[in-house]
This record gives structure tokens, sequence and C-alpha cells, in this order.
């Protein structure tokens, strides 16, 4: 037993530094082309160790800087632009070079002028939202007052929510899908894959919970219509928890999309339509976390269910909708009155032109939990900027308001088992 051992090490040993068994038997030839391939390995390892080491120190730049291998240090970026881009040093990167217009011109990203508004048709009309609690013929569900006796209807937990390719959808009907504007402008500025990732990651550790409630789908059949509500939650054992911040008052939800429908039915897979509505997501836009609301919001998907009881999965589904820059802009806005270090304005952007209110505003003070603050005055401009690329016209008036916005989605069947318990 103790020399099988004993040659079991050896064996570890000769493989582990790479050394073939014709070695142990003498044969030069072989032993000098085995320990070449040695050498080979460790120059392959050595290499890798450089490159990983490089990749750690690229990490480690400063925006706005990069990783000079010569050097061996973080160096200013290369700030020789295209034509038609300017530096951006808030960016970092070379961004769109927009000429500042004097009112009433707009500036037109086709043709890169200051140009006269046309007034005419709206590209497409703003629908109000359902009924609420407060309106003259209230929802039902406003009333609701016992959680402890109501039915939760089938639902959905979201496992996948990305704002779309900007390539992605000119086969549908509808401008919204067809001009997909918002991740378009993201991917010029460079923000759309910081976007998904930053959903990506609150979706994986559980900070968005985000489920959808399918109220009034009693029987997973063709022609079946119910509304789609969409509610904050948390995840728990068996299920889910939904957050009272979800409800208006009662159990009627804040964000809803009437009008579903189970259509075309293909095998125990059904069509989804649902809308058009208003939605609520949070996304970080300019590493800022901002709550932003999609008008007109519709759904179109691909659902299944073999058991209501267990909810109902989505599948390759696209949420098409409008986001305005004035909401954009306003949610920017309440994340700079929050700032101690700032002076708490009420607004740092403009909502009529998008443009800086005051351009000597100094975030240097902003430091630890404030930190985030410091960087507003510096991207101040740059959400003014990506507001001129809007491209959907809400009003008439000629000047493109709105964004329209397309994104992602994919969800697993759930069941909602009661609400979060308020802190006390």
């Amino acid at each position: 037993m103790k020399l099988k051992a004993m040659l079991k090490t050896l064996l570890v040993l000769l493989v582990g530094t790479g050394l073939a068994m014709s070695v142990a038997c003498g044969n030069g030839e072989q032993e000098a082309n085995d320990l070449n391939i040695v050498d080979e390995n460790q120059n392959q390892n050595q290499n890798q160790n450089q490159n990983q080491n490089q990749n750690q120190n690229q990490d480690e730049c400063d925006p706005g800087e990069e990783w000079d291998a010569d050097a061996g240090e973080c160096v200013p970026m290369s700030q020789d632009c295209d034509p038609g881009e300017v530096w951006d040093d808030a960016v970092g990167a070379c961004v769109p070079d927009i000429p500042s217009c004097d009112p009433p011109e707009v500036y037109n990203p086709a043709t890169g002028q200051c140009e006269m508004p046309e007034p005419g048709e709206p590209d497409v009309e703003l629908i109000d939202p359902p009924p609420g609690c407060d309106d003259p013929d209230p929802p039902a569900r406003c009333d609701v007052d016992d959680f402890d006796e109501f039915e939760w209807a089938p639902a959905s937990l979201i496992n996948e929510l990305q704002l779309a390719d900007a390539e992605c959808c000119p086969g549908e009907d509808g401008i919204v899908f067809q001009n997909n504007g918002l991740s378009s402008t993201l991917t010029t500025f460079g923000f759309l894959s910081d976007a998904n990732e930053s959903l990506a990651e609150a979706i994986d550790d559980g900070s968005l919970t985000l489920v959808l409630e399918h109220d009034g789908l009693d029987e997973f059949i063709d022609g079946a219509e119910f509304t789609i509500n969409f509610l904050l939650g948390e995840q728990v054992d068996g299920g889910v928890l939904v957050d009272p911040l979800s409800f208006e008052q009662g159990a009627n939800p804040e964000a809803l999309l009437p009008g579903a429908q189970l259509s075309d039915p293909d095998g125990d897979a059904f069509f989804v339509s649902a809308g058009p509505g208003t939605v609520v997501i949070n996304v970080e836009l300019f590493d800022l976390n901002l709550e932003l609301a999609i008008r007109n919001a519709e759904l179109r998907a691909t659902a299944m269910s073999s058991n209501l009881e267990g909810g109902v999965d989505i599948h390759d589904g696209l949420l098409g909708g409008i986001l305005r820059v004035e909401d954009i802009v306003r949610a920017v806005n309440n994340v700079a009155s929050t700032c101690d270090c700032l002076g708490n304005p009420s607004e740092i952007i403009s909502t009529d032109d998008y443009t800086c209110i005051d351009d000597e505003l100094d975030g240097s003070s902003c430091e630890g939990d404030e930190s985030l603050c410091g960087e507003l005055p510096g991207l101040c401009g740059i959400v003014g900027a990506v507001g001129i690329f809007a491209d959907l016209d809400t009003t008439g008036d000629g000047v493109s308001d709105a964004f329209s916005a397309v994104l992602q989605v994919g969800a697993e069947g759930v069941e909602i088992l009661g609400l979060v318990e308020e802190e006390e």
C-alpha cells in the first residue's frame, strides 16, 4: 500500500509540473520537448497574469482616464472626438455636439441645426390614466379594508426587465415600438448597458420585486378579459408579499394596464395584450435611481399557465410606452431636492427648456452618503442634452417632448400570500 501511495504521489507531481512520463525513462529528445512545453505554459500564465493585472488596473481608473500599459498608470483618456462630437469631462467620453438654440428655435438632431418648430398634429396623444379612487365612479377595490379575507388574483413575478436594444421592434405595430427612441438615445450617450445592468442586479438581489396581478382572470381560455396590476412586493418562501405602497387606496393599484385579453391559442400558450395604461418603474439613469412613469403603456407577450393557483408565466414580452422628458427632469430634480450639501434646491434643471438653472452650482462639499449629490451639477447639462433627442411630439407644437420606450419583460408564475407587514 505504501508503494502504491508513493507512485500515486509521484504521478501527481509529474502531471502537476507538466512533465511526461517519458522524462523519467531518460528520453533526451522528449525531455527537451517537454521542458519547452513547460516554458510555453509558464509564459502563457505570465501573460494571463499581466492581462488580469491590466484589467484590474483599468477598473481602478477614474472616469475620463484609461490604463496605459507602457506607463503603468492611469492617464487622461484620448479626447480626439469624431466630427459632430465634443469631449465631456463629466461623462469622460465624446458626446454629440449640440448647439445652443435661441428660442423659439429648437435643435433638430436629424439635421444638426437649430430650426423653427413646425406645429401640426401630435405624433401621439397621451391617454389619461384609468379612473382612480377620487373619480366619480371609483373602482370597487378602493373599498377593500380587510386583506385577511381578500382574494388575490393569479400573479406573475417579473424575472427579466431590460430596456430593449435600439433595433428591437421594427415589425411591431405602433410608433412607440417602431421608434424605440429612448434606447437609441441612451446608446448614443453610452448609458444603455449601465441602465440594464442596474435592472438585472436589482431583480437578482431582490431589491426590485415587481409583481403582476391578473385581476379578473378566472379561466385561462381564449377571449378571457382582465386587468394587469403592477405591484411592488417582497419574495418569501412559497410566494410573494405585496407592499401596501402599491395601492392608491384600499386594494386599488397605483399602476395598472386595463383591457388585458388572451387570444390566438397555440397549444398551452396564448398571446396576451394589455393597455394602454400607466406603469411606474425604477431604473438607473445618469448614475441615479429614478422613478419614472411610462404613459400609454402596452404589454404584448406570450402567456402560459397549467394551474392558475400557481400563477401565469410570461415569455417574450414587450412593454412599450411614452416617457416624457419633463418627467425625467422632475425625477432628477427630486433627487437634488434631498441633497443638503447642495442646499436642497427644488430644481436644478428647468422643466421648460431642460437647461441648467444654476451654472455655478458646486457639489465639491458633498461627501459620504451624499457623494452622489456631488455629481448632479455635472449631470445637469447631460440630462438636458439627452432631452433634446426626444422623438415624439405629444402636444402638436412641433417640439418633441417625449421618448418612445420599449422594455423586454419575462415573468414566472407566483402566488400572492398577503401584504408586507408595515414597520412600526
